[in-house]
C-alpha cells in the first residue's frame, strides 16, 4: 500500500493539452496509475541510499554503470493502481473517493496472494462490489462527517445523493489494518471521510480533482522568466492511496532458494513503514510517499 504525504506525480512526459506535464494514467480506464518501472526504480534507489547496494543487486540485478554480466532480477512489479482519492468537500474539508471498480482491483490483488500461499484477510466485502451505485449516488459509512441536507457536495459542482451502507463502514475499518498512513488520526477520519460512488463519476472526479502547479524557471541575472522555462504539472492530491503487488522469483537451485527468499524478506522489511521520494519531484517537496506492506 502507498500513501501520498504530499502531492505525488508519476510522469508521462509532456503532452499537447491544457497542461504541459500530465499524470499516468491506464489506457484501459483512464485513471491514474504508477507505472511499474516507477515504483521499481523507487524501491531500488532507495536500498541504495540506504547503503544496501548488495542487496538490491541481488533482487533487482546488477546495474548496466557496473560493467559486469547482467543478470535477471528476482522481483516482478505491478502498476500502482489507485484505490481513494481525497476530493474537496462543501463539509469535513475532503472526502476520500473510490468506486467499485477500485475495490474490485484491490480484492483481486489480495486474493491473489492465496495463490503464492500467503493469508491475507481480504478487506473488501464482496457484497459492496456488488452493490450497484446508481448515477447521482454516493455509498457513505453510517457516521459519514461530509453530508449536510442530506447531500454530499464534491468540489461545489458535484452533488451526490449518500445512501448509508453498513458495507462501506465494515470496507472503512477491515482497511484501517492495510491503509498506508500510519498517523491515528488519519485513520479515524479515514473511517468517516469515504465515499463509493459510480465507476464514471471517479472518473470525473480524478480529472476535476486533480492538483495542477505552475512552474517557471528564473534568469540568474534579472529574475525574469527564462524563454520557454513555464509548464504546468499535474499531481495525485496529497492523501491519495494507491496499492502495487510484488512478486518474488527464485533463480537458482532449490538448495539456495532459502537464501534468497530471506533476502526477499529483509527487502520486505526495509521499506515497511518507510518514507521515501517517488515521482522525480523531490527537490520541490513533491512525491513524498508512506509504504504498507501486506503480506509475509
Amino acid at each position: 500500500m502507498i500513501g501520498c504525504e504530499e502531492p505525488t506525480h508519476f510522469g508521462t512526459g509532456r503532452a499537447i493539452g491544457l497542461v504541459d506535464l500530465p499524470i499516468q494514467r491506464s489506457s484501459k480506464t483512464d485513471l491514474p496509475i504508477g507505472q511499474s518501472g516507477s515504483v521499481r526504480g523507487t524501491f531500488r534507489s532507495f536500498l541504495e541510499l540506504r547503503g544496501k547496494e548488495s542487496l538490491a543487486e541481488e533482487l533487482f540485478g546488477p546495474s548496466p554503470e557496473r560493467g559486469v554480466p547482467l543478470t535477471a532480477g528476482h522481483l516482478s512489479f505491478s502498476d500502482a493502481k489507485l484505490l481513494a482519492m481525497p476530493v474537496r468537500s462543501l463539509v469535513g474539508l475532503f472526502c476520500w473517493v473510490t468506486s467499485p471498480w477500485c475495490l474490485w482491483e484491490l480484492r483481486r490483488a489480495i486474493n491473489r496472494l492465496d495463490y503464492v500461499g500467503v493469508k491475507v484477510s481480504n478487506p473488501v466485502p464482496e457484497d459492496l462490489i456488488k452493490v450497484e451505485v446508481k448515477e447521482g449516488e454516493a455509498l457513505i459509512p453510517q457516521d459519514s462527517e461530509n453530508v449536510v441536507d442530506n447531500k454530499l457536495i464534491l468540489m461545489d459542482e458535484a452533488e451526490l445523493t449518500p445512501k448509508s451502507n453498513e458495507k462501506v463502514t465494515v470496507f472503512a475499518n477491515n482497511l484501517l489494518n492495510l491503509v498506508a498512513f500510519d498517523d491515528e488520526y488519519l485513520k479515524a477520519k479515514f473511517k468517516r471521510r469515504l465515499a463509493v460512488v459510480r465507476d464514471d463519476d471517479f472518473k470525473y472526479l480524478t480529472k476535476r480533482g486533480l492538483e495542477v502547479a505552475t512552474r517557471i524557471g528564473l534568469t540568474r541575472e534579472t529574475k525574469t522568466v527564462r524563454g520557454r522555462a513555464l509548464w504546468s504539472e499535474e499531481y495525485l492530491p496529497a492523501m491519495s492511496i494507491l496499492f502495487c503487488e510484488v512478486y518474488f522469483h527464485p533463480r537458482r537451485m532449490t538448495s539456495e532458494q532459502a537464501s534468497e527468499v530471506n533476502k526477499f524478506r529483509e527487502f520486505l522489511s526495509e521499506i515497511n513503514g518507510r518514507r521515501m521520494f517517488i515521482g522525480g519531484k523531490e527537490s520541490v517537496g513533491r512525491g513524498l510517499i508512506y509504504v504498507r506492506v501486506v503480506g509475509p
